[in-house]
């Protein structure tokens, strides 16, 4: 146990764990430090750090203070990246807003509407830029790679242990302070939970009960989110069913829909990427049926490695993510958000003391190309190690002891 699992609350040190799975033991301790010091603090810095004390369903919860995410040491559980490494910095200042109550997103999608079109028109109009402040509202991608950075999936330490179990708890603990548009994100928002023979029935109750909160009068529309691994779509006679892990009911969309999601996350959906044992998680808005059934209004689709749930880009990113787990480095999978033409690394090592990322060089179109004499430039002018590679060659050397290269293959260059 290091110093990032260690908390000091009224004056005990506590293991983080220890709190997370038995928070009624340490409630009154917790009371205390909120009356008296008004927060706890986390130890993973010489230098302790200041954490929120969170008050929900009669027990208290430890949270990272607003705005302190990236001074934390990079394996603790309250880190958040540097704002240069996560698309969430281009967002306005409206558009995700942390307090010490909790987080509050703008959606830029109607949960309630009066009519279907309103799902489109919304997202033009609110999801619209204003001149030098960045998008005003979070997108369902945007807001899934939200909820993998705020409970550090995008994150790798060796030694990690990472299934749709400890997925779905740590998302659904995180989604308790948080607000969408308004709403409780919790009660708009269903994880499917694992499937365990102990649960399956109150799985399926709890997803029925989800679903039929959507029933409203005819004139109105109502919708929520459900988050879950895409494992299979089949034709049906209105064009396609989604089956999800652990889910026995199917989710379903309209052909045109699903064409626009094969063409807006085709690398999710790729031969490569199911060759290289790729995931697809979604995040799907829907509707409820007349018949009862789980409608899909619009979805965002991120692929994931298939041990750990990491998010990449492409199946050359599955490629090095896995080679990156299995020389046991500790690494971030910086996210975009809804900012696709954000120029971030592909991965960032967290185990070095130089600042080291590593870029998967795979295409060569002019934009593309652009992008990474972009990136060169950057990583030159700031001093950081680059370790570059082009699937057509063989893997670097990735175990720890590797002393970090400059990528300037010229045959590679832009």
């Amino acid at each position: 146990m290091g110093r990032a699992d260690l908390v000091r609350v009224a004056g005990h040190r506590i293991r983080l764990d220890a709190m997370r799975a038995h928070p009624e033991r340490y409630g009154r301790l917790a009371a205390t430090a909120k009356t008296i010091d008004g927060h706890a603090y986390c130890l993973c810095r010489p230098e302790p750090l200041r954490l929120v004390i969170r008050h929900r369903l009669d027990r208290y919860f430890l949270a990272r203070w607003p705005g302190e995410g990236p001074l934390h040491d990079p394996s603790c559980p309250f880190h958040q990246p540097d704002p240069a490494l996560t698309g969430r910095a281009a967002y306005a200042d409206t558009a995700i807003v942390d307090t010490p109550t909790g987080t509050t997103i703008r959606f830029d999608a109607p949960l309630t509407s009066s009519t279907a079109a309103s799902v489109s028109g919304a997202q033009d109009e609110l999801g619209a830029t204003t001149s030098g402040s960045g998008r005003r509202t979070v997108g369902l991608l945007g807001l899934l790679h939200y909820l993998w950075e705020d409970a550090r999936l995008n994150t790798w330490n060796p030694g990690k242990r990472r299934d749709w179990g400890t997925i779905a708890a740590d998302i659904g603990d995180r989604i308790h302070d948080c607000a969408l548009s308004g709403r409780p994100l919790h009660q708009v928002l269903h994880v499917i939970p694992p499937d365990r023979p102990g649960t399956r029935v109150a799985n399926l109750a709890a997803f029925d009960e989800f679903v039929d909160r959507l029933r409203g009068p005819r004139d109105q529309i109502r919708r929520a989110l459900v988050l879950g691994e895409l494992t299979a779509v089949t034709a049906t006679r209105y064009g396609v069913a989604y089956t999800l892990a652990h889910c026995p009911k199917r989710l379903f969309a309209s052909a045109p829909l699903h064409e626009r999601v094969l063409r807006s996350y085709g690398s999710a959906f790729s031969r490569a990427a199911s060759t290289h044992a790729g995931r697809r998680v979604g995040l799907f808005l829907i509707e409820r049926s007349p018949k009862g059934y789980a409608t899909v209004a619009d979805t965002a689709i991120m692929l994931t490695t298939g041990t750990g749930y990491i998010p990449c880009d492409s199946s050359h990113e599955l490629v090095m993510a896995d080679a990156l787990r299995h020389a046991d480095r500790a690494f971030l999978k910086p996210v975009r958000y809804d900012h696709v033409s954000l120029v971030l690394p592909d991965f960032v090592l967290t185990d070095t003391d130089i600042a080291t990322v590593i870029e998967v060089w795979g295409l060569d179109s002019e934009e593309y190309l652009r992008r990474k004499a972009i990136k060169i430039a950057e990583y030159e002018r700031s001093g950081t190690q680059l370790i570059g590679w082009c699937p057509e060659d063989p893997l670097p050397n990735l175990a720890v002891s590797t002393t970090p290269f400059s990528d300037s293959r010229k045959s590679h260059g832009p």
